[in-house]
Parts: C-alpha cells; sequence; structure tokens
C-alpha cells in the first residue's frame, strides 16, 4: 500500500524497457528512471544445484548519478529509501546526500 518508486540508470534497450513496464504492471513508479545508451544490460545469473540456489549479479560501471535539486526533493520527502551501500556509492556525493536525508529524519 506504499507508493514505491525506482531510481537507476540503464540504457534504452529492450530488457531496460521490458523492466520498466513490468514494474509499471506492479504500480513501481519509474518517472526517475535515467537513461544511458551505451550502458550494457544488467545481468543476473542463477545457479540451480539440489537444494541450493546461487545468485550472481553483474553490475555494469554506471555514471555517477548527480541528483538535481527536484530529485533531491523527492528523496528527501520519501517515508523509505531502501538501497545498499553498494548501490549508494553511485551518488555524485554519497556522504552529503546521507547528510542531507538525515537531517530531514
Amino acid at each position: 500500500g506504499v507508493p514505491t518508486g525506482f531510481l537507476d540508470t540503464v540504457n534504452t534497450g529492450t530488457i531496460s524497457q521490458s523492466l520498466r513496464s513490468q514494474l509499471r504492471n506492479f504500480g513501481v513508479d519509474t518517472a526517475l528512471v535515467q537513461f544511458k545508451d551505451n550502458l550494457p544490460d544488467a545481468r543476473c545469473f542463477i545457479f540451480l544445484s539440489e537444494n541450493e540456489r546461487t545468485v550472481m549479479a553483474v553490475h555494469p560501471e554506471k555514471p555517477a548519478l548527480v541528483p538535481d535539486v527536484p530529485l533531491m526533493e523527492h528523496l528527501c520527502s520519501t517515508d523509505y529509501f531502501y538501497t545498499t551501500l553498494y548501490n549508494f556509492q553511485n551518488f555524485s556525493d554519497p556522504e552529503k546526500i546521507i547528510m542531507q536525508l538525515k537531517s530531514m529524519v
């Protein structure tokens, strides 16, 4: 029941467009997605063996995400912001952004 959005930088290829379409079908707002044509498609490999599953995600190098004023206002107005430390480092100045987000709590 909580409004949910997806923020990332992806290419404009068919796989990325399919991902965005599927997210929207599940009610996820994809308006914050940014595009760079030269990025490769994201890949995830799942290896199944008996009762085990091994998941390997290949993270393509992406340009630093430099949030503009509207994006920062949007992030600061959210009730929840879910990410990983690895992905959060993709912001141009992660320490500054963390401090801005914390100041809004």
